[in-house]
C-alpha cells in the first residue's frame, strides 16, 4: 500500500492532466442519462482533481535544491528514431513535471473550474455533455501546458487549449458569439505560428551548435526537445540555461546564437503577448469575453490568459538575458501603459463583465511589467499576482453570473442596495471585487505591491524609471478605484433592483408625482403599485463553489511566505543567466568562487511568521 501510494503522489501531475480526460469521456458516456447525470460526473471529476492538486502540492519538496528543479516527473517516449538503442532521429517525448513556477499555475486551474462548472447549469441546456467535455478538455489541456517539460507537449498542449476554448466560444454564448470566436482564432492562432517558430528554432540552433557551430560535416546529433536540455541550468547553483551555455562555449557558437536570437526573442515576446491578451493584443479579448457563456469566461480569464504570461516567464525571461535588459525599458512601459489603460476603461463600464474584462488587461500588464524588472522581486511578485488574479477573476465572474441569472442583466446601474436584504450575496460580491483589487490581506496584494518594488528596483538609474513606476502605482489605484465604485453603486444606498425599481421600507410612504392643477393647488398622483417581493438572498449551495478560492485567497494574504517558499528558488534559477539585477543588486562570490545574483530583496528568504527572521 506504502509503495502504490509512493508511486502515486510521484506521478501525480500527469494523474492531473489525464483525469479530466477521463472526466470528458464519462460526460460524454452520460449524456443519454440526462443533463443532472453529466454535471454530477463533471462535478466529481473536478472534485478529485483538487484533491491531487492538494497531495501535489503536499508532496511537493521545499529544499532550495529541489524546488528549482522539476519534481513528480513523468516520462513517455513518443516519437524517436531508435537504432540499436541509439537514438538517431528527433527524441520527442511526453514529460510531465512541476517545479516553482508551475507549481502554483498547475493547482489553481482544478479550483477555477468549480466556479466554470456551477455557471454551466443554464448555458449548457443544448448538448450539455459536449459542452461538460469540452471545457474538462480544456482543462486537461491548460495543466498539460503548465506541466510540460518538453517543448512537443507544451506546443500540443497550447494549440490544443486554443482550439477547445474556441469551440466554447463559438457554440455557446452571446448573439456574435461567432464573431468574436473567429476574432479570438485568428489572432492566437497568429500568436500560436510565432511561438512554434521561435521554440523550433531553439531546437534547432541548438541541434546545430551541437555539431561543432554548424561547421562540421559529420551528420548532426539527434534534436532534443526536453526542457533539462534546453532551458534549464547547468549545475546545483543558478546559472545561464543550457542554450545559452552552450553558445557562450565557443566563438562560432556565440556568432551563431547572435544571429538568431533576436528574431526568436521577438517572435516569442509577441507571440506569448498575443496569447496573454496584453495592451495592445487585446481586442480579441473584450470581444471573446463579453459574447462567451459565463463558464467559458471564466475558462478564458483564469486559466487561458495566464499561458501566455506563463510562457515569458518559462522561456523568454531565462533565455535571452542580454535582449531581456536591452528591451527591458520599453517591455515594462507598454506594461505599464496597459495597465493604465484598462484601469481609465475599467472605471468607465457600466456593464460587470466588461469591467472584469479590463480589469484583466491592467493585470496582464502588471504581470509583464513585473517579469521584465528582471528583478527577483518583480518576478515572484508578478508570479504571485497570476495565481491570486486567475482565483480572483473566477470568483468575481461567479458572483457576476448569480446575479445575471436572477436578474438577467450585467448592468450596474439597476442594482442598489444589496447588503441590506442580500447579505451572503453582497459578501460574495465584496469579498471577490477587494480580492481582485489587491485589497490588504487578500492574494493579489502582496503581488501587487512586489511587483511595484521591482520596477522601481530593476529601473533605477533609467531616466524614466520614476515615471514609469509612478503609472504602475497609478494603473494599481484606477483598478482599486474602479472596483471600489462598483462596490459602493451595487451594495450600498437604497434598495433597489432591476425590472423592481426602488423598494422601500415598511411604512414608509411611496412617493407621489405632484401636477399642477391650478394657481394654488397641486394633484398628487400616486406611482405605480411597488413591485413584488425581490427574490432570496444566495443559499450557501450556490456560494461553495467559491468557498475554496475566497480560503486560499486569504491563505495567500496572511500567510504569504508558505507561497514563497515554493517560487522563490525557481525564480532564482530562471535569473540565474543575469549576471547583475539590472540596477536592483550586485553580484556576490558564492559556491566555487562562481558569481551569483544578490536580489535587491531576498524574497525566498523572508522571515516567517513568530520565527527567527
Amino acid at each position: 500500500m506504502l509503495a502504490f501510494l509512493t508511486t502515486l503522489l510521484d506521478n501525480v501531475v500527469f494523474l492531473m492532466a489525464l483525469l479530466p480526460l477521463v472526466g470528458a469521456a464519462l460526460a460524454l458516456a452520460s449524456a443519454r442519462m440526462g443533463h443532472e447525470a453529466v454535471r454530477r460526473a463533471a462535478f466529481v471529476n473536478v472534485l478529485l482533481s483538487c484533491g491531487l492538486a492538494i497531495a501535489m502540492v503536499a508532496h511537493f519538496r521545499t529544499v532550495a535544491a529541489d524546488a528549482a528543479r522539476p519534481q513528480m516527473v513523468t516520462s513517455l517516449r513518443w516519437l524517436a528514431a531508435v537504432v540499436e538503442d541509439r537514438v538517431t532521429g528527433p527524441d520527442v517525448r511526453l514529460t510531465f513535471g512541476v517545479d516553482g513556477l508551475s507549481l502554483w499555475l498547475i493547482a489553481m486551474t482544478p479550483f477555477v473550474m468549480l466556479p466554470a462548472l456551477a455557471l454551466a447549469r443554464d448555458v449548457a441546456r443544448e448538448r450539455p455533455a459536449l459542452f461538460h467535455a469540452l471545457l474538462l478538455g480544456a482543462e486537461a489541456s491548460a495543466i498539460a501546458t503548465f506541466a510540460a517539460r518538453d517543448v512537443a507537449l507544451f506546443l500540443i498542449g497550447l494549440e490544443t487549449t486554443l482550439l477547445l476554448s474556441f469551440l466554447l466560444l463559438g457554440g455557446w454564448g452571446g448573439y456574435d458569439r461567432r464573431a468574436a470566436a473567429r476574432k479570438f482564432l485568428l489572432y492566437n492562432l497568429a500568436g500560436g505560428l510565432l511561438i512554434a517558430t521561435g521554440l523550433l528554432g531553439v531546437v534547432l540552433v541548438e541541434q546545430r551548435m551541437r555539431t561543432g557551430g554548424g561547421t562540421s560535416s559529420a551528420a548532426p546529433p539527434p534534436a532534443t526537445f526536453d526542457y533539462g536540455r534546453l532551458f534549464d541550468s547547468i549545475g546545483p547553483a543558478p546559472g545561464a540555461p543550457a542554450v545559452v551555455a552552450l553558445a557562450r562555449s565557443s566563438e562560432r557558437r556565440a556568432q551563431r546564437w547572435a544571429s538568431v536570437s533576436p528574431w526568436v526573442f521577438l517572435a516569442l515576446l509577441v507571440g506569448f503577448a498575443i496569447r496573454a491578451g496584453t495592451f495592445p493584443f487585446h481586442t480579441w479579448l473584450t470581444a471573446a469575453n463579453l459574447e462567451a457563456a459565463p463558464a467559458a469566461s471564466v475558462f478564458l480569464t483564469a486559466v487561458q490568459l495566464k499561458l501566455g504570461v506563463y510562457g515569458l516567464l518559462r522561456f523568454v525571461i531565462p533565455l535571452f538575458p542580454e535582449l531581456c535588459r536591452y528591451a527591458a525599458g520599453a517591455v515594462i512601459g507598454l506594461g505599464v501603459c496597459g495597465a493604465a489603460y484598462g484601469g481609465l476603461l475599467a472605471i468607465a463600464q457600466g456593464d460587470l463583465k466588461k469591467l472584469a474584462t479590463y480589469v484583466c488587461i491592467a493585470d496582464v500588464g502588471l504581470c509583464i511589467a513585473g517579469l521584465f524588472s528582471l528583478t527577483e522581486a518583480g518576478v515572484v511578485g508578478a508570479a504571485l499576482l497570476l495565481a491570486a488574479h486567475g482565483l480572483a477573476i473566477a470568483m468575481f465572474l461567479y458572483v457576476v453570473g448569480l446575479l445575471e441569472r436572477r436578474y438577467r442583466t450585467r448592468d450596474i446601474e439597476p442594482f442598489g442596495g444589496l447588503a441590506a436584504r442580500h447579505p451572503r450575496l453582497a459578501a460574495a460580491v465584496a469579498f471577490a471585487a477587494l480580492a481582485l483589487a489587491g485589497a490588504p490581506g487578500l492574494g493579489g496584494f502582496l503581488g501587487e505591491t512586489l511587483v511595484l518594488l521591482g520596477v522601481y528596483r530593476g529601473l533605477a538609474g533609467e531616466a524614466a524609471h520614476l515615471m514609469r513606476t509612478a503609472v504602475a502605482l497609478a494603473a494599481t489605484l484606477l483598478v482599486a478605484w474602479a472596483l471600489l465604485g462598483m462596490i459602493g453603486r451595487v451594495l450600498r444606498g437604497r434598495f433597489r433592483e432591476p425590472g423592481r425599481g426602488t423598494i422601500f421600507a415598511e411604512g414608509e410612504a411611496p412617493p407621489v408625482s405632484r401636477l399642477p392643477a391650478g394657481d394654488d393647488s397641486v394633484v398628487a398622483i400616486p406611482l405605480p403599485p411597488r413591485a413584488p417581493a425581490a427574490p432570496a438572498d444566495a443559499a450557501w449551495r450556490d456560494l461553495w463553489p467559491v468557498l475554496p478560492l475566497a480560503a486560499v485567497l486569504a491563505w495567500m494574504g496572511i500567510a504569504p511566505q508558505f507561497f514563497i517558499d515554493r517560487l522563490g528558488p525557481a525564480v532564482g534559477r530562471a535569473l540565474g543567466g543575469y549576471s547583475t539585477d539590472a540596477g536592483a543588486g550586485r553580484p556576490e562570490t558564492g559556491i566555487g568562487g562562481r558569481q551569483t545574483l544578490r536580489p535587491a530583496l531576498p524574497i525566498s528568504h523572508l522571515p516567517r511568521r513568530g520565527g527567527p527572521p
